[in-house]
């Protein structure tokens, strides 16, 4: 049953995170969290610090639940503990109470904008997966979650560092409002990643180099602008343009820089809206969004 104690201590971390527009439903999401968790977990022993850090907990996925941003570094001085035992605890709290995670590929190509990723995303998560559980005990196997989100931002991140992307990119992710994975488990897991996937990676670096593997990024940078990278073969362009730039008329800065092929010593200004590699972006994009908000009514 919900104590009015437990009202107040939800309405106190709620207004800690400075929520008031949606104390409402956060709170309502959080005490079925809440009730959840105390059928399905109970006193949960093993955990220190539970009595406290419970209903943090359930705040923090009602949040994510509800797509409500929020500030995750404010719980976890809340919560008075490590940030690895944090995050530890939301992904168990998670597994057992079979909450489907928000995090796929698709959602992390769709925030970062780069849908040509995603193929190379999924194979070198596929290798990883072959590679790694040969070293593993079919105890230790059993164990793993391969949903858990951990592996898919791992992963993500490995494949961007590789295929070009800026080297912010790993601190994006780490940072990223709708992301909870600490910073050590992102680290170990990448460094996991990249050895299981040493020659995955060095046949993608090798189509790079000598074949022309074209690869696309849209990295977030300071304010409210945006660096647009095409790589393809010894050419390398990059575009920025602001954020909320919907006018085709609005001026851009373009820095090309190139290579061997690049005899001439001229420079081809090209707007990049009207690129083919564009019009496949805003149609891949459009169809991540239809997939959210079908995702978003299910739950709902």
């Amino acid at each position: 049953m919900f104590s009015s104690r437990s009202g107040i201590v939800f309405n106190n971390i709620i207004q800690s995170l400075d929520l008031p527009k949606n104390e409402k439903y956060i709170k309502a999401k959080a005490t079925e969290i809440s009730s959840q968790m105390d059928a399905k977990i109970g006193s949960a022993p093993g955990f220190k610090d539970w009595t406290i850090c419970k209903p943090i907990y359930a705040v923090h996925i009602a949040c994510e639940i509800l797509r409500i941003p929020f500030d995750r570094k404010r719980l976890l001085k809340l919560a008075n503990t490590t940030e690895q035992n944090y995050h530890s605890s939301l992904s168990y709290i998670r597994k057992i109470l079979e909450i489907p995670s928000l995090i796929s590929f698709d959602s992390l190509a769709a925030k970062f904008g780069c849908p040509k990723i995603i193929p190379y995303v999924e194979r070198m998560f596929e290798i990883f997966k072959e590679e790694w559980v040969k070293d593993l005990s079919a105890a230790n196997i059993r164990e793993i979650d391969w949903n858990d989100d951990i592996y898919k931002v791992a992963v993500f991140g490995c494949c961007c560092k590789v295929l070009g992307a800026q080297s912010r990119i790993s601190q994006q992710l780490i940072n990223s409002s709708d992301i909870s994975i600490s910073r050590p488990a992102f680290q170990n897991m990448t460094r996991l990643i990249e050895k299981y996937c040493k020659s995955y990676i060095n046949e993608l670096k090798s189509q790079i180099k000598n074949e022309g593997l074209m690869t696309f990024m849209i990295s977030p940078v300071r304010g409210n602008r945006y660096i647009n990278e095409v790589n393809e073969g010894s050419i390398k362009k990059r575009t920025r343009q602001d954020d909320d730039d919907d006018d085709d008329g609005r001026d851009q800065k373009e820095e090309s820089s190139f290579g061997d092929r690049a005899g001439s010593g001229t420079m081809k200004i090209v707007n990049f809206k009207e690129t083919p590699l564009y019009n496949d972006y805003i149609v891949w994009r459009s169809k991540i969004l239809e997939k959210i908000e079908e995702m978003d009514s299910e739950l709902g």
